[in-house]
């Protein structure tokens, strides 16, 4: 790559949370760029924004091209895999777990659902037999974000998936603006999902606890096809709800002024799709890869942070963090030196923007910090 042009995104590296990880962390080659670099604030909406933002790959991703919120993370999901059309309504439908307590309710983490395509199929199947008279209908591409797509009426706003994990489920139901029939559509759900993931002899006491007057069609299973439905599902927790978020329709153009979006991500897909423009799949030897690549300007997006983040694991956030140190960081700083990447701009989460060229990384005069201090 010369004169090139380099955004990369890296969420969940510099927000407030694994900060006294950060005092301790050892990284020199970022350390050495972030230190160089011209620091500028983001748009001043995103300083109001929550911490886990900074750790949504979605929400970094819909920044960084300039869409305006609220962000249609679904439909621009469902774009990148071969879903969505221009006037479709797209909601991601998120599968969850959530363990009653004495007043309230915790949502378990994605990685506490143990999830197999096969039984995913199947229980979609049976939910879009009663979704469909709705004109309602789920999509499940994604093992952990399902789609719905919604012909009638529309939901009110439910925060982020992402911002509920591991929290009180008290602390973001859906917004007041939504309608009787969503809140019942939610309550009907969470009836059929605990049916399906429990043996066939507590189906009955789910049933009866049914108090909506609508008419609920549960498909019917034998004994031993319920217990192998509960093995897949239960683990450590079994789905029994899902979590609508990211509602809205496609935009109808988007100028993306980037020659590739490189990316693992349906959304980024999605984006490169509306924004006509090359999508590529982020290489697994790093930057190295991305240096045969012709002369451009180009989005990368990396979301290897975002399961520890969320998860709230220190330890594979280091490791993760490390191994970016070993495949980007290094690379890049080399790659910058040697004058073979014009520009590199760092968005990591923090609300600000890195950049770098090799005229600042000659002001000797600015010791590399830790990463604390960013």
């Amino acid at each position: 790559m010369q004169n090139n042009t380099l955004t990369l995104l890296v969420p969940g590296l510099l927000t407030k949370r694994f900060f006294e990880q950060r005092a301790n962390l050892s990284l020199p080659h970022l350390s050495y760029l972030l230190s160089r670099a011209d620091r500028e604030t983001l748009p001043s909406e995103a300083n109001t924004t929550p911490d886990y933002c900074g750790a949504m790959l979605e929400y970094q991703l819909c920044q960084a091209v300039g869409l305006e919120q609220p962000f249609p993370y679904a439909a621009l999901a469902a774009l990148g895999d071969g879903l969505a059309h221009q006037d479709d309504y797209w909601l991601y439908a998120s599968p969850m777990s959530f363990t009653l307590g004495m007043h309230d309710a915790c949502v378990s983490k994605p990685h506490e659902l143990h999830l197999h395509r096969t039984q995913v199929d199947e229980l979609v199947k049976e939910l879009n037999t009663f979704l469909a008279n709705d004109g309602l209908c789920l999509y499940a591409f994604q093992l952990h974000h399902w789609y719905l797509k919604v012909s009638g009426e529309r939901p009110g706003d439910y925060a982020p998936f992402w911002s509920v994990v591991g929290k009180s489920l008290s602390k973001a139901q859906l917004s007041s603006a939504a309608s009787a029939y969503w809140q019942r559509l939610s309550v009907e759900l969470q009836l059929l999902l605990t049916s399906s993931s429990i043996p066939i002899a507590n189906e009955v006491a789910a049933r009866r606890e049914l108090v909506s007057n609508r008419s609920v069609q549960i498909v019917h299973q034998d004994c031993e096809q319920a217990k192998q439905r509960s093995r897949s599902f239960i683990g450590d927790g079994y789905i029994n709800h899902l979590w609508f978020w990211g509602g809205g329709s496609l935009p109808q153009t988007l100028d993306v002024v980037y020659d590739a979006v490189v990316a693992t991500h349906p959304l980024a897909e999605g984006i490169a799709i509306l924004g006509k423009t090359p999508y590529i799949e982020l290489p697994v030897r790093g930057f190295d890869k991305l240096q045969e690549m012709p002369i451009g300007n180009y989005l990368v997006a990396i979301d290897t942070l975002q399961s520890a983040w969320f998860d709230e694991s220190p330890e594979r956030w280091l490791s993760q963090v490390h191994q970016l140190e070993a495949q980007w960081f290094l690379p890049l700083a080399r790659a910058i030196k040697q004058g073979t990447l014009h520009t590199l701009i760092l968005q990591l989460g923090n609300n600000e923007r890195f950049v770098v060229s090799p005229s600042q990384l000659r002001r000797w005069w600015r010791r590399s910090k830790s990463l604390d201090k960013f």
